[in-house]
């Protein structure tokens, strides 16, 4: 109440206009003096899906699916969440780059103006989709140029662990599934061959603090109990003749142990869904400023505040009186 009292006093001093003016003189001062210079790098990098079907190569969707594929996405969400700027913030000198004297006030990062790191990653980053090249175009930010090009490196190797990492899970996963499969195919018996579902009973939640681990212990824990299987009769399920499963459990063995080979490989390497297609460079000049442009966007946007608090003022003055 007591800043409205304030504003309304100011107004009957100075009047809308003039005190929009002052403001704005204010805002002015406030960018020259208390916004640093900022650089930016720009890098453009392509995401490939490895595991488009080709069943659908000649479908009309198989178009729509790679003009726009879902790793594109899935990676900008992924760069925007909270994950990635805490990646990020473990990955640059903070202090050096954001938190610098050198860096004015209204451009450091650790003020009262900018406490949450997030927030101020998502102000220093952009990221943008380009749907015809099937790439994204990574843009950041810094108060040098050098500090600007280290930022886009960093975004552009915590990309890259994005992919390493999903695609090392689905191997994990895959790699116990075809473990267990293999174990299975060495039954006496496969009709009668049952595994226990409640191998997630096994996991202590609270032992874990990433969702990736908590996947890998699911998948250990499965491929225990498909090791330690039990024989029991099935009336329900459809028995398979067990002469016809003699003579494809030899194939299927030898296919087993290829693709539990192919999983494991997966699971060690790294992936080549990224390409680069424009370096970051070091930017020569900063970025322009636009005081003229956003002070008068500024001037218009206080003007319409002060107005606005000038009618309800009089409409006040007239509901008491």
């Amino acid at each position: 109440m007591n800043i409205f009292n304030t504003v309304e006093h100011f107004l009957e001093k100075f009047g809308v206009k003039n005190l929009s003016f002052i403001t704005s003189v204010i805002f002015i001062f406030g960018i020259i003096f208390l916004v640093s210079p900022s650089y930016k790098s720009t890098s453009l990098i392509s995401v490939q899906d490895q595991d488009i079907s080709t069943n659908f190569n000649n479908s009309l969707f198989s178009s729509l699916i790679s003009d726009s594929p879902e790793s594109l996405y899935q990676l900008k969400s992924f760069l925007e969440s909270n994950d990635a700027s805490s990646q990020f913030y473990d990955l640059v000198d903070v202090d050096e780059f954001y938190m610098s004297k050198d860096v004015r006030l209204f451009s450091r990062y650790g003020t009262i103006f900018k406490k949450r790191f997030h927030d101020y990653f998502l102000d220093i980053t952009n990221v943008k989709i380009i749907d015809d090249s099937q790439a994204i175009e990574i843009e950041t930010f810094g108060f040098s140029s050098n500090h600007a090009l280290k930022a886009n490196i960093a975004l552009i190797y915590i990309s890259s662990e994005f992919f390493d990492k999903r695609e090392r899970l689905s191997a994990t996963i895959a790699l116990a599934k075809k473990r267990c499969e293999l174990a299975i195919s060495k039954s006496e018996d496969i009709n009668e061959v049952y595994i226990d579902q409640d191998f997630d009973k096994e996991i202590n939640i609270d032992k874990f603090t990433s969702a990736n681990d908590l996947i890998y212990s699911k998948s250990s824990a499965f491929y225990n109990k498909c090791l330690n299987y039990t024989l029991v009769e099935d009336s329900i399920s459809p028995q398979l003749p067990t002469s016809t499963l003699t003579d494809v459990n030899s194939s299927s063995s030898k296919m087993l142990v290829s693709e539990i080979f192919d999983s494991k490989m997966d699971s060690l390497s790294i992936t080549d869904n990224l390409r680069i297609i424009a370096e970051p460079k070091l930017a020569i000049n900063p970025e322009r400023k636009r005081v003229l442009l956003k002070t008068f966007l500024f001037f218009v946007s206080i003007f319409l505040v002060f107005l606005m608090i000038k009618v309800l003022i009089k409409m006040r003055d007239n509901f008491i009186y």
